[in-house]
């Protein structure tokens, strides 16, 4: 990071790097202006890149490549005027960029959370309503697996976004606490349950019977 804002440089005649420690405290004398730097960092690079970032910093500290590939290939049209580049093609500058990294099979996992948090101030103001299009369209566009495998990051855009209560996806919060049980995280459990609740009607007992007898007990046993 230093050497990309000019604090830190190498002489190649020499074969040393030289600094200057007064600059280096100036810029770096904050967490928030570390984040800063990041953000100017970030902002240099190409649009598209920057764009598909805005997309990536909503998926968490990593996630699959078919997940952004949805993404992207959903809402890159929304961010750029131009055509949409292959998500391969944009990954290639991120990586190389050293701002994300490979990790697994066709895994992707932000090198600093400092990074994903500049990548999400990309976005200006965090729009609640592009979260719940981005969980809603990994919700019914991934297949079972892959829902299950990013369950907690997709019930977590929809729950953040989900301004107009949306009844539909109080299944989706059972599936997340049913989840987060078995995992032994009784209190995000316990939160994916209140939050499912909330999105039934009055009439629940009769509408959505299945669920309301499913998230109740649970829920009572927490």
């Amino acid at each position: 990071m230093l050497h990309h804002e000019g604090l830190l440089e190498y002489d190649a005649d020499s074969k040393t790097w030289d600094w200057n420690l007064s600059k280096i405290d100036d810029a770096t004398m904050s967490t928030a202006n570390v984040v800063v730097m990041l953000q100017n960092r970030l902002a240099a690079l190409p649009q598209q890149v920057q764009s598909l970032l805005q997309c990536a910093a909503y998926l968490g500290s990593s996630f699959s490549e078919s997940t952004i590939d949805l993404v992207w290939s959903t809402f890159g049209r929304r961010l750029v005027e131009s055509r949409i580049e292959r998500t391969s093609a944009l990954f290639k500058v991120i990586v190389e960029e050293e701002i994300m990294e490979i990790c697994g099979d066709n895994q992707f996992k932000w090198v600093h959370d400092k990074l994903q948090e500049a990548a999400l101030s990309l976005t200006g103001t965090h729009r609640e309503s592009f979260q719940l299009d981005i969980g809603r369209t990994l919700y019914y566009g991934l297949d079972k697996q892959q829902v299950e495998d990013e369950l907690f990051t997709i019930v977590d855009l929809i729950n953040n976004g989900n301004e107009l209560k949306l009844a539909e996806f109080a299944v989706a919060n059972l599936r997340a606490a049913e989840q987060a049980r078995d995992l032994a995280s009784f209190q995000s459990a316990s939160s994916y349950i209140a939050h499912g609740i909330s999105l039934l009607g009055d009439d629940k007992w009769s509408t959505d019977r299945f669920v309301t007898l499913k998230l109740y007990p649970m829920g009572a046993e927490m």
